[in-house]
């Protein structure tokens, strides 16, 4: 039976799947020289293709709302912090009923720690709850002070930023799903060219060339074959045309 490198279903692979495969051809193609494999075109267009994949799989496009995003952060801190402020000059009112509401207001915000420090995602769900609490448990204090604006602001600027925040991650992920998707068939096509010209080597030149790459290739088609034990080979339509 004549050797041949085997078909691979490169489609049923995953991204992280797919770019081991193609690392490891692209390292048995440079160990064995492509000039010596005789697919220097070949590979000159796989090579491209490959490095474009490295680039996609570990690729996150900076966001064209990142820096909307830090300046609804700010607000929303400035909004906090205009907030405690607030409270604190209430602490010297010469209404006792004032300066007790602040106390109590003060103890309840100290208990979520420094909010404007944490992550996006942990400053995002302390304000939620305190902004809750303080319309819900606490309303009575902060309508003696005259202060709910303040609380109806901070939701306000809050829910802002978490939803520039569901806005970038739906772009980003997009964006690189559809990278992903073009840049794996572009390889597709650049390997399957590989293949089938040093398949076709085999037959005009003999195996004597061919036989230690073939059989180190075929090694990882099977690992990934067995891997994927439900998928089918790719459909070769360049070899029906």
């Amino acid at each position: 039976m004549q050797m041949e490198i085997k078909q691979i279903g490169l489609t049923g692979l995953t991204n992280e799947e797919h770019f081991k495969f193609m690392f490891d051809t692209n390292s048995l193609i440079i160990a064995a020289g492509a000039s010596s494999l005789s697919i220097v075109n070949e590979y000159d267009i796989f090579k491209k293709s490959f490095q474009n994949e490295d680039e996609a799989l570990g690729f996150v496009r900076k966001s064209s709302i990142t820096d909307i995003i830090f300046n609804a952060d700010l607000k929303r801190d400035t909004t906090l912090r205009g907030l405690k402020t607030g409270l604190e000059s209430n602490l010297s009112h010469f209404k006792p009923a004032n300066s007790e509401a602040a106390k109590r207001l003060l103890v309840f915000l100290n208990n979520f720690g420094n909010v404007t420090a944490k992550s996006y995602e942990e400053e995002s769900a302390a304000i939620f709850k305190i902004v809750s609490e303080l319309k819900a448990t606490h309303a009575a204090d902060i309508n003696t002070l005259g202060m709910m604006e303040w609380v109806e602001e901070l939701e306000s600027n809050n829910t802002a930023f978490d939803q520039l925040m569901t806005d970038r991650f739906d772009e980003a992920d997009d964006k690189t799903r559809l990278r992903m998707k073009n840049v794996r068939k572009e390889i597709d096509k650049a390997y399957k060219a590989i293949a089938k010209r040093i398949n076709a080597l085999i037959i005009v030149n003999g195996e004597a060339t061919y036989t230690d790459f073939v059989n180190k290739l075929n090694l990882r088609i099977d690992y990934y074959t067995k891997a994927k034990p439900g998928s089918k080979p790719d459909e070769d339509k360049d070899a029906k045309q």
